[in-house]
Parts: C-alpha cells; structure tokens; sequence
C-alpha cells in the first residue's frame, strides 16, 4: 500500500516545478523569514508581498519598523544570500500582523471580470490526472484535478 503524503507536500512538489517554479521562487522569503531576521523581529514583522523584486514587510510597531529599517541593507543581503532570490528592495508599512503567515505560491485569481477559460487540451487533462493521481479518495482526487486542471487553463489563458 502507497503511503500517504500530505495534500500541501503534493501541491508544494507540483508548483516547484517547470513552469509554475518562477512564481513559487519567492516563497522561500516566507519559509526562511525568521531565519533571516530572528524571532524576536520575526514576531514583530512579516512579509506580505513580493513584486518586481521588492518585498513588502508588514511591521506592527513604528518602533519596530523604525528598527528595521535602520538594518534594511543587512536585511536585504541576508534575504538575498538565504533565499536565492533577485530583491532589489526592502519597503516596510505599518500594520496588524495577519494570522496567516504564508501566501499562497499561486497569485490571487481577479473577480468576476475575468474571460471564460479556455476548454483544455487532452494533455492538460492528462497532466491534472497524473498530479492528482496519488490521492487515493476519489472525491479528493477528482476535486484536486478540477483545481489543477483550472489553474492550468488559467495559466495558459494569461500567457495569450
């Protein structure tokens, strides 16, 4: 009998991977944040955002931001080494911290006004099966190759 691998290994494997690799590369900022700052900071700030190589940290005390701010060159070289990652900048804003600590590897999906997805290609679909196809629970499996399969034809509709 197979043994079973935690949904969110399955989907962390699956967007390390070809194309998906370039938007997941950032990730690493997050698993590594309090490495990079130590947990006194780390309980204290945050990252929220990652875009044309700046990364946004949310600081909860001006105080805090301050502090960091004074160490920003530090910071960014330690982001850069402990990450692999191409930072340019780091840009501290205030703010609650956020129960969540880690963005999702896949960038937020636009409302309502997006175009009507394109109908997939026997290989897409082929691909969604086989990414899904450890799962044992069929309603599982078939709900996982719905996700995959959807952010494939999302992923292909933008590249257009």
């Amino acid at each position: 009998m197979p043994t079973l691998e935690p949904l969110t290994f399955a989907l962390d494997q699956f967007y390390r991977q070809g194309r998906f690799a370039s938007r997941h590369k950032h990730y690493v900022l997050w698993e590594k944040w309090q490495e990079m700052v130590g947990p006194r900071m780390a309980a204290r700030a945050m990252p929220v955002g990652f875009a044309k190589g700046v990364l946004t940290v949310r600081v909860a005390e001006s105080v805090w931001m301050q502090e960091l701010s004074l160490h920003r060159e530090e910071l960014l070289a330690k982001a850069k080494a402990l990450s692999g990652v191409k930072i340019t900048d780091i840009r501290f804003v205030w703010g609650e911290q956020d129960a969540q600590p880690l963005p999702s590897p896949v960038p937020a999906v636009p409302g309502p006004t997006r175009r009507p997805l394109p109908e997939p290609t026997p290989q897409e679909v082929a691909l969604a099966q086989a990414i899904a196809a450890r799962v044992e629970d069929e309603g599982l499996r078939a709900s996982l190759t719905a996700v995959v399969l959807t952010d494939l034809l999302r992923l292909r509709a933008s590249s257009r």
